[in-house]
């Protein structure tokens, strides 16, 4: 999935470069692309999920990845679209800051609740798996 996303993402590119007048096609592909790279950090964080290492195996892995893909892309619109960004920094913000809010009331339970088991694993992964 990371292939066929990096794939779509340099078509797109190479389209908006070399063929500024076809935006419908460009558009489109965009979001193709949006869809692959969404179904691409499911992938990743379920392989993540199916590891050895019991703090990965649950919800707040993929809560995690997938705050990290929401605000990174939030960070690199805002400083490669200025245009755009003038009129959609609001919202952008706005987004950015309810996923690291749900990030927050999801992840830290869970690592709290982590940190107080009596499990020797448990105890192990944190250690080594973050």
């Amino acid at each position: 999935f990371t292939a066929i996303f990096v794939g779509l993402v340099v078509v797109v590119a190479l389209l908006v470069l070399f063929k500024p007048e076809n935006k419908g096609a460009a558009t489109g592909l965009t979001w193709v692309a949006a869809l692959v790279g969404l179904v691409d950090v499911f992938v990743m964080a379920s392989i993540y999920s199916t590891t050895s290492a019991p703090i990965w195996q649950g919800n707040a892995t993929f809560v995690e990845f997938y705050a990290a893909t929401i605000s990174i892309g939030a960070v690199l619109f805002l400083l490669f679209s200025l245009n755009e960004a003038v009129n959609m920094g609001k919202i952008v913000a706005l987004a950015t800051v309810s996923i690291v809010v749900i990030q927050v009331a999801v992840v830290v339970p869970y690592f709290v609740a982590a940190g107080s088991s009596s499990s020797i694993a448990w105890k192990f992964s944190q250690v080594w798996g973050s």
